[in-house]
C-alpha cells in the first residue's frame, strides 16, 4: 500500500446530533452505493469552485475553523484517485479505493455531499479486536494513516494484489468546464494564498484577469476547463481538436515581473509535460494582467521553450480570437 494515500474516514461525529445507528446506517449505505462522504455542507453552500484556495476563503467566510477547512481539503484535493480509505462500522473495518472527487448536487441526501466513489477491497472483524479498534480509532473526519499504517497493510494484505501499482495517468478528459473565481476580495482581509506575499489586491487582479479571458474565450466559442483536483493546477487549459493549450496568469507590476515570469514559466513547462503523458499534441500560454518589464526578452525567451507570452489586449495574436 505504500505506493498510495492511506486515509481514515469517520461515518459521522460522534456526539448526539449524529448518534451511532445514524453513523451504522451510513456506512451500511455508502457500502450499497459505492461511495464515501465527508460533510461541511454548511461551510461550502454555494461553492463552485474546490480549488484549494476557494475552500479556505468559504470557510473563512463563514466563520469555520482552518483546520475543519484543511480536513475538507484534503477530502476534496489531496487525496488521489486510486488512494486507499478505511472506515468502521458496527461489526467490521473496511478498506477500499476511491475514485475522483464530486459533490451531490441534490437536496435529498443528508448532510455527507462532499464525495468519492468507493470500491470495497475487504473487511475484518473488529468485534473483540481491541487492537483492530485502537488502530482505526477516528482522531478526526478524515486523516492520514501514520502511526498504526504498517499493522494496518498487514492486516489487509489479503485483499491488496501483490502486483505493482499501475502508473498514474493525466485524467480523460483533463478537467472540467471553467468557473469564474471571486475577484472582490476584502483588502482588509486576509486572503488564502500559496504564496505568503499574496495580498488580496494581486489575487483580485490575478481572478479579474483570469475571468476577462475566459469570458473572451467562451464568447468566441472555444473550449475552456479548470483542473480536476490539485495535481496539475493549471488556470485555464483551451480544449481544441487533437490539441491542448495550458494557460498560466500571473500578476505583474513594475517591480515583481521578472519574479513572477520565472515561476509562471516554469509552472506552464511543467503542467505541458504532466498533460503530454497521454501523447497529446499540447503548447502553453503565460498570461499576465498588463504588460511586464522587458516584455521583448521575456517573449524571446517564451518563445524558446513553446510558450507564448501575451497580455489584455493581445488576445487575437496568443489565441486567435
Amino acid at each position: 500500500m505504500q505506493s498510495t494515500g492511506l486515509y481514515l474516514l469517520a461515518t459521522g461525529a460522534a456526539d448526539v446530533d449524529d448518534p451511532a445507528d445514524d453513523r451504522d446506517a451510513r456506512a451500511a449505505q455508502w457500502l450499497r452505493q459505492g461511495y464515501c462522504a465527508v460533510g461541511y455542507n454548511e461551510a461550502t453552500a454555494g461553492l463552485t469552485d474546490t480549488t484549494e484556495d476557494a475552500v479556505r476563503a468559504a470557510f473563512v467566510d463563514k466563520g469555520f475553523s482552518a483546520r475543519a477547512a484543511a480536513v475538507c481539503n484534503r477530502f476534496v484535493n489531496l487525496c488521489r484517485s486510486g488512494d486507499r480509505v478505511i472506515f468502521r462500522d458496527a461489526t467490521h473495518v473496511r478498506l477500499g479505493t476511491v475514485g475522483d472527487y464530486y459533490r451531490h448536487p441534490g437536496d435529498d441526501v443528508d448532510r455527507y455531499r462532499h464525495r468519492r466513489s468507493f470500491s470495497l477491497l475487504g473487511s475484518i472483524p473488529h468485534t473483540g479486536d481491541r487492537r483492530l479498534k485502537d488502530a482505526t480509532k477516528s482522531i478526526g473526519t478524515f486523516a492520514t494513516v501514520s502511526k498504526w499504517r504498517d499493522e494496518l497493510e498487514q492486516r489487509f494484505a489479503f485483499a491488496v494484489p501483490d502486483a505493482a501499482p499501475a502508473t498514474r495517468r493525466t485524467p480523460t478528459p483533463p478537467g472540467v468546464p471553467a468557473l469564474r473565481v471571486k475577484d472582490d476580495h476584502d483588502p482588509a482581509q486576509r486572503v488564502p494564498a500559496a504564496a505568503p506575499e499574496a495580498t488580496a489586491a494581486a489575487l483580485n487582479e490575478h481572478n479579474a484577469t483570469q475571468n476577462n479571458l475566459l469570458a473572451l474565450l467562451e464568447e468566441r466559442g472555444r473550449t475552456v476547463l479548470r483542473p480536476i483536483g490539485r495535481e496539475i493546477a493549471f488556470d485555464l487549459l483551451v480544449e481544441d481538436p487533437g490539441r491542448l493549450t495550458v494557460i498560466e496568469i500571473k500578476s505583474v507590476n513594475d517591480t515583481n515581473s521578472a519574479d513572477q515570469l520565472r515561476h509562471g514559466l516554469g509552472q506552464v513547462l511543467d503542467y505541458m509535460d504532466r498533460l503530454s503523458a497521454d501523447g497529446r499534441d499540447i503548447s502553453g500560454v503565460l498570461w499576465t494582467s498588463r504588460k511586464p518589464t522587458d516584455a521583448k526578452r521575456w517573449r524571446r525567451l517564451c518563445t524558446t521553450h513553446n510558450v507564448i507570452l501575451g497580455w489584455p489586449g493581445e488576445e487575437e495574436r496568443t489565441f486567435g480570437v
